[in-house]
């Protein structure tokens, strides 16, 4: 640029360096989140500086802003006053674990805990969350990304979810989040409920999300097993349980044990221990399951089992989870499934003759 056109750029750095220095926002303007502070009220501020070319002091800031008088919402689950889960944002996890708001711990009506976060076998896993492993070339799962002929490799190639709003709602609450890219693109924008209530002798977790794309083109999202990794075709809503939980099974009403149920498509799964048992139902949308009982206990509809997804406008998905003490026979696990899916989606037609006596799974070799 030639040296005559800088003029105005000088002069900018000239009134920065000559200003007053900063000045401490005071406290009562400040309202403290989970992983940030945030001045609400500063972007609607800042668009009337840039409409009417004056600076946030000259439009009296801070003091235009108002005091903050509604604190960040207590993130907690409670069913008929006790507390069943936290639901946790935080701001010390590393760009490879892919941060994500998660639920942990989750506990059953007994106090057993039921989920785990950072074990040592997967130092990504975080509870209960929603997590892909790759969204248009992102990592939202966190951990290495599976490269065809190479295997697992370590990439900087991580997202992270950033909420933008939570407020409560009946039972649970209301949120908004964006995916973000390791560039910073904002690649794709989330609606999420999560909503607790009682079923008989135990309690239901509703999740809802909704996935739109925010770069002008439909959203392609892969698993580790659409890049020829065989079998790993998880993310989506994922659950990791506890790893030292005994007696670890898993079953739907068609088969039993890790291997016959896991790829399979049927409305509801549980995965259970002597101490506490898990049914997952799918009330919006039928993805086959992601089973793990062996190497760990986890569960989860697959979003793109073995072929990627692309997703033109939005992607909509709901789960119903029972969180139940003990080991729930087959028929009581089936009993409960039908009627919280009924509570959460309706009459949808799949969900009725789906969890019905005799609807066979449909298995995905």
């Amino acid at each position: 640029m030639p040296l005559a056109r800088t003029g105005g750029f000088t002069r900018l750095l000239d009134a920065i360096r000559l200003a007053p220095g900063p000045r401490p926002v005071e406290g009562r303007f400040v309202r403290t989140e989970p992983s940030r502070l945030v001045l609400p009220g500063i972007e609607d501020l800042a668009v009337r500086a840039a409409a009417g070319l004056g600076t946030l002091c000259e439009l009296g800031f801070p003091e235009s802003l108002g005091s903050v008088r509604a604190p960040w919402p207590e993130t907690v689950l409670r069913v008929d006053g006790q507390d069943v889960a936290a639901y946790v944002e935080r701001g010390d996890l590393q760009a490879s674990d892919a941060p994500r708001p998660h639920l942990h711990p989750v506990r059953t009506l007994g106090g057993t805990v039921v989920t785990e976060v950072q074990p040592d076998d997967h130092v990504h896993h975080f509870g209960a969350s929603v997590a892909i492993s790759d969204v248009d070339g992102a990592n939202f799962w966190g951990g290495s990304t599976y490269v065809r002929d190479e295997g697992p490799t370590m990439l900087a190639n991580h997202g992270r979810q950033r909420r933008r709003t939570l407020r409560p709602i009946d039972g649970g609450y209301a949120e908004t989040l964006d995916w973000i890219g390791p560039d910073g693109t904002v690649l794709a924008a989330e609606e999420r409920t999560l909503t607790a209530r009682a079923v008989p002798g135990a309690w239901a977790l509703d999740v809802a999300f909704t996935l739109t794309s925010r770069t002008g083109r439909p959203l392609v999202l892969r698993s580790s097993a659409c890049k020829g990794r065989v079998g790993a075709g998880y993310g989506g809503f994922f659950w990791r349980a506890p790893k030292d939980s005994p007696g670890l099974d898993v079953f739907t009403g068609e088969a039993s044990g890790e291997e016959a149920v896991h790829g399979s498509v049927t409305p509801w799964l549980a995965l259970a221990s002597d101490a506490w048992t898990l049914v997952f139902v799918q009330t919006a949308g039928l993805d086959p399951w992601f089973v793990r009982v062996a190497e760990y206990p986890g569960a989860g509809p697959a979003l793109a089992w073995d072929t990627p997804l692309t997703v033109p406008e939005n992607l909509h998905r709901a789960v119903t989870v029972v969180v139940a003490d003990g080991r729930l026979a087959p028929g009581r696990a089936r009993d409960l499934a039908a009627g919280t899916a009924g509570d959460a989606a309706g009459t949808d037609s799949w969900l009725v003759s789906g969890l019905g006596e005799g609807a066979p799974g449909t298995a995905i070799e």
